[in-house]
């Protein structure tokens, strides 16, 4: 904005006794000067009034610019309000998101605890079942080398049983054939034993009659 210092001129005013004791010629200067005064702060203030116009319009200028962007920053200002808002709002529910997201960790962070006690439960139950497990393979394995012996002494038990299965048969064979045979003999012995005793009666018939004769 300009500035102009203006020079005011004072006019002298006389007093009527002054005035009085003036010259008529003076006076006139006087006036004369006070015109040239006069014309002089005209001018200046004129001057001054376009400085004072330009000013005006340079601040008309001003404000509008300003107005526009005090417009434009009026708009921002509503869109970062809503922006806040939007932003608060989202935050509010992230927050509730995170609370709702903590319970249910803390949820979980205890159904895991529980899910590790039984894990080691279960792992304790584990070993255990290994341990049995391992004793009965040693008792397997001890039954294993029984039943190699029980075999071994089966095997040898069926071949005597067997041997001997064949010996009885063998022995059944010759009692059948001696049978037989003493059936055989029995019967011989019979037919002689009634041959004996056929052929003495011829013989002590024919005794008999010999003795007769003499």
């Amino acid at each position: 904005m300009k500035t102009t210092t203006i020079a005011v001129l004072a006019l002298l005013m006389f007093s009527a006794n002054s005035q009085a004791q003036m010259s008529a010629k003076q006076g006139l200067e006087k006036m004369q000067t006070n015109v040239e005064n006069s014309k002089t702060n005209l001018d200046e203030y004129k001057k001054n009034l376009e400085t004072v116009k330009s000013n005006i319009d340079e601040v008309k200028k001003a404000q509008n610019q300003l107005a526009g962007e005090k417009k434009k920053v009026s708009t921002q200002l509503d869109e970062h309000k809503k922006n806040l808002a939007k932003a608060d709002d989202t935050e509010k529910k992230l927050n509730d998101l995170i609370k709702s997201e903590r319970t249910k960790l803390t949820q979980e962070e205890k159904s895991l605890a529980d899910l590790q006690k039984q894990i080691e439960q279960i792992q304790a139950n584990k070993q255990k079942r290994e341990g049995i497990i391992a004793s009965y393979d040693t008792q397997i394995q001890q039954i294993r080398e029984e039943k190699k012996l029980w075999q071994s002494n089966y095997d040898q038990l069926k071949t005597q049983n067997d041997q001997l299965t064949t010996k009885t048969r063998e022995i059944a064979s010759q009692e059948t054939q001696w049978t037989n045979k003493k059936r055989g003999y029995e019967g011989e012995i019979g037919r002689w034993s009634k041959e004996v005793e056929k052929q003495q009666k011829l013989l002590d018939n024919y005794k008999a009659l010999a003795d007769v004769k003499d």
